[in-house]
């Protein structure tokens, strides 16, 4: 029985990251993409899922936000539902509409400014840390997660990022990059450190995503969560949109068939042991 649903909004985003698992940028195409009333539908295969994740691409551009706040205002009508939007912090937007004891925001930095805005462009950091501050004084939870991915400057970017998680008391979540997408390119240099920045972030107390040898989160793996990509077909995790298989919400929604599938292309793995 499916209790979370994650969405891919968009694979458009206003940023081009090296290490993109998705491969997404502003040159994307949008027509093959669901719309709102298209994920209406395909939500409604889901009747006892309560933990819905939003993400992209950049689920909150500025010409994604009405479809985004669409889904949020459907999936929030149901009683004892919960949100949760990925974003980069780029794009200011209006949650007043919304509760805040049942949304999440979850927003990119990638360490100090020199080198979030070397990753992501110039004057990404300051936009993306005026977005968390903003966010939280409208009383909304949020968390900041870093994307771990040059070796030379991952001890700075764990100490930047827990100054930001104990400044705004909240939860820091980090991850070595997935060599996906556009991270399947990039140097994998930093995979070697894996051991010592585990120590180290577990040092600070805060979330990793560690090694995992057979993830069992996901359908297909015993879990009971489903991701769609933005083109309504099915994939193994959020961080794995290149594994997708041939089933389309579009089509419906058969559990068991589903199942078979993912475990076909997730082969035992996840993002975090690519």
């Amino acid at each position: 029985m499916i209790r979370s649903v994650g969405i891919d909004v968009t694979k458009k985003c206003n940023l081009s990251c090296p290490f993109c698992h998705t491969s997404a940028s502003p040159a994307i195409d949008t027509s093959t993409e669901l719309t709102a009333e298209q994920w209406f539908a395909a939500l409604a295969e889901f009747p006892y899922a309560t933990n819905f994740y939003l993400s992209g691409g950049e689920p909150l551009l500025p010409e994604m936000q009405e479809k985004t706040k669409a889904l949020m205002r459907y999936i929030l009508a149901k009683e004892g539902t919960q949100v949760k939007v990925n974003t980069n912090g780029t794009n200011a937007m209006d949650f007043s509409e919304f509760d805040p004891a049942r949304l999440h925001v979850q927003v990119s930095i990638d360490g100090p400014c020199e080198v979030h805005d070397g990753i992501r462009g110039k004057g990404v950091y300051h936009k993306a840390l005026g977005f968390l501050e903003k966010t939280l004084q409208q009383g909304i939870p949020c968390s900041v997660k870093c994307v771990l991915f040059e070796s030379a400057v991952a001890d700075s970017c764990i100490e930047h990022v827990c100054s930001l998680q104990k400044k705004h008391d909240i939860n820091a979540f980090f991850q070595i990059f997935s060599a996906v997408g556009r991270g399947a390119d990039c140097n994998k240099d930093i995979f070697n450190l894996r051991e010592a920045l585990e120590k180290k972030i577990a040092e600070h107390g805060v979330l990793y995503k560690a090694l995992i040898e057979n993830c069992t989160g996901f359908l297909g793996n015993g879990g009971h969560r489903v991701n769609i990509d933005a083109e309504g077909f099915f994939v193994p995790c959020f961080q794995l949109r290149d594994y997708r298989t041939d089933i389309n919400i579009a089509d419906g929604f058969n559990e068991f068939k589903t199942a078979i599938e993912v475990k076909k292309k997730i082969k035992n793995k996840t993002c975090s042991c690519l």
